[in-house]
């Protein structure tokens, strides 16, 4: 093969085409940091975990201190006010639900691929912000079970 051959062999060959691609695009909240949500999370459910100490502190090893039992009265007047019967709810299932929702942003990462049309779910394995989110779940979880009991137990009745 010659160099004038080769030469009309690359001038006749085709050119390829190149498919414009775009990046995946990807969804991640700015504002949710994880050291963030995992302080909010922290402070979100004091409150909640500061009251179910005080109440098995009192109720279920008869430890009686004044502490403990002013707060559970706290609570419990909160409940009787008429005005202020949403502030209970708020402070055991709303504050631990608000760190579910912070925490969960803060471990999730979100990648849409237009091309196949796929959203990919990543978890980054931030262990603060997991341990917060278990313990907020299985505070909403206790709340929540011991307020559907007592409206079963006040249903029966």
């Amino acid at each position: 093969m010659s160099v004038e051959d080769f030469e009309k062999k690359l001038e006749n060959m085709g050119k390829p085409e190149v498919k414009s691609v775009p990046p995946p695009m990807e969804i991640k909240l700015a504002i949710v940091n994880s050291q963030r949500s995992a302080a909010l999370g922290i402070w979100f459910i004091v409150v909640p975990c500061y009251f179910l100490f005080c109440v098995f502190m009192k109720y279920y090893f008869h430890f009686n201190l004044g502490l403990f039992d002013t707060f559970i009265e706290l609570m419990a007047s909160l409940d009787k006010t008429p005005g202020m019967k949403f502030i209970s709810p708020i402070l055991l299932v709303g504050l631990p639900l608000a760190g579910i929702v912070l925490n969960v942003l803060a471990i999730c990462h979100f990648s849409f691929d237009s091309t196949d049309k796929t959203l990919k779910i990543s978890i980054k394995l931030r262990w603060l912000n997991i341990a917060i989110l278990i313990l907020s779940l299985a505070l909403v979880g206790i709340f929540m079970g011991y307020a559907f009991v007592e409206n079963i137990h006040h249903q029966n009745l």
